[in-house]
C-alpha cells in the first residue's frame, strides 16, 4: 500500500503560478510522478536530490526556517516536485521550473 499524498498550500500555489492545471499533459506527467513517488518501497528515488528549500517571498527572511526537501525532476518536462515524506505520507511541497541549486 502506497503512502497517503498531502498537497501544501505552497504546492498548489506553485504549481497555480506554473499554469500547471487538470487534464494538461504537464499535469498527467506531474500526477505519474507524484504516484511513483507514494508508492516507491524506498526514498529517495535513484536521481532525487535535497537541498533547502527557501522561505516563501512576502515572509520575513530573518524568521524564516529553511526546511530539507528532496526534488524528483518530472522525466521529459523541465519541472521539479519538491516533496517529503514519512513511511505513511508523501508530502507534495512546492513545482517548479527551477532545479535545486
Amino acid at each position: 500500500m502506497g503512502r497517503i499524498p498531502r498537497l501544501t498550500k505552497r504546492y498548489l500555489r506553485t504549481r497555480a503560478g506554473l499554469g500547471v492545471r487538470a487534464g494538461m499533459a504537464e499535469s498527467r506527467d506531474v500526477a505519474r510522478e507524484a504516484g511513483r513517488l507514494e508508492k516507491a518501497d524506498v526514498l529517495p528515488l535513484p536521481g532525487d536530490v535535497y537541498t533547502l528549500l527557501s522561505h516563501e517571498k512576502g515572509t520575513d527572511a530573518s524568521t524564516a526556517v529553511q526546511v530539507l526537501a528532496h526534488v524528483h525532476r518530472v522525466p521529459g518536462r523541465n519541472l521539479w516536485l519538491w516533496h517529503w515524506w514519512t513511511n505513511d505520507e508523501l508530502t507534495l511541497v512546492a513545482l517548479t521550473k527551477v532545479p535545486p541549486t
